[in-house]
């Protein structure tokens, strides 16, 4: 079988990987140099152009996609059986679905119908979800609205993060993303609709979604830490400004005020929330290093019973 593969990100590797052992790769589809630093003069490392490059894979950086004949001369000139999308971040416009025939196959990374759009990684941890999953779907022109040919379920550990969470769906999707193909090779396969009344959405994930606040339940932080302390990151908005959470444990306790510092040790600070309170480990005060629980409470000389606001 002969594939192109659109893939831009971190979560697209191993999928790729896999395809590159046990299917033909005729080029891959990423996305258009980028470059960072002072004076914009450092290419940003693209490690799904990386891996194309170590195998002799063409790369091609379309600038866009819309009305692109020569882009759309590439892709027939390759003439392969489908196109594959993991993670490519940029929607399919329909001319190039028609261009191909609809032979579009793509890996997302959630049960669909549930959580459609950009983040779903982000949204599983975020609301606390003890699973999710993978759904390989035919492309069609809504956003994750095509067939599903086959899914995956992938539990949620509570010490899970986006880090760990996004590789074990990479591992699982890769694996799926393969039997499909080697599935409809054979002509052996499952084409269901999806049902759009269940569906629910995600969005981009932008830095005031990475707040938090002693009102929410202690759950509900660890959760928002879990999906977003790598990016956008956490943070408390208080008096003082915004205080980054750079480590943190959700701790049962009876009902108390909501901000009430409830202890101070080696561990960190323990605070009240609106359910069970919230250990603060490692914090970041605005425009400060980064310093231990312990530490930040002993520097703005706080003390247990009194309010962190």
């Amino acid at each position: 079988m002969k594939i192109i593969f659109w893939g831009n990100s971190h979560f697209s590797l191993k999928p790729f990987q896999i395809l590159i052992e046990q299917f033909s790769i005729k080029a891959l589809v990423t996305a258009p140099n980028t470059f960072v630093g002072r004076g914009l003069k450092q290419l940003r490392l693209n490690p799904v152009k990386e891996l194309a490059l170590k195998y002799d894979i063409p790369v091609l950086q379309p600038q866009k996609l819309k009305n692109n004949l020569e882009f759309q001369k590439q892709l027939l000139d390759f003439n392969p059986d489908f196109h594959v999308i993991v993670s490519y971040g940029r929607l399919i416009p329909v001319e190039l679905l028609e261009l191909v025939d609809y032979k579009f196959i793509n890996l997302h990374a959630s049960l669909l119908p549930e959580l459609r759009g950009p983040s779903p990684i982000q949204y599983a941890l975020w609301q606390g979800s003890a699973f999710t999953g993978n759904t390989v779907q035919f492309l069609a022109e809504g956003m994750d609205e095509g067939d599903i040919i086959a899914q995956s379920r992938v539990a949620i550990l509570p010490q899970d993060n986006y880090e760990i969470l996004e590789e074990k769906l990479a591992k699982d999707g890769a694996e799926l993303l393969s039997k499909v193909l080697r599935d409809i090779n054979k002509k052996s396969y499952n084409r269901t609709p999806q049902d759009h009344q269940s569906s629910t959405y995600t969005k981009l994930i932008h830095k005031e979604d990475g707040a938090v606040y002693f009102s929410m339940s202690a759950d509900d932080i660890y959760n928002a830490f879990r999906a977003f302390h790598q990016k956008p990151g956490i943070y408390l908005p208080l008096e003082m400004g915004n205080v980054k959470i750079l480590d943190c444990e959700p701790v049962i306790w009876p009902q108390e005020e909501q901000g009430k510092i409830l202890s101070i040790g080696r561990r960190g600070v323990l605070v009240a929330t609106y359910e069970n309170a919230i250990l603060l480990k490692i914090l970041q005060a605005p425009a400060k290093k980064s310093v231990s629980g312990f530490d930040f409470a002993n520097g703005l000389r706080l003390k247990e019973r009194m309010f962190l606001k």
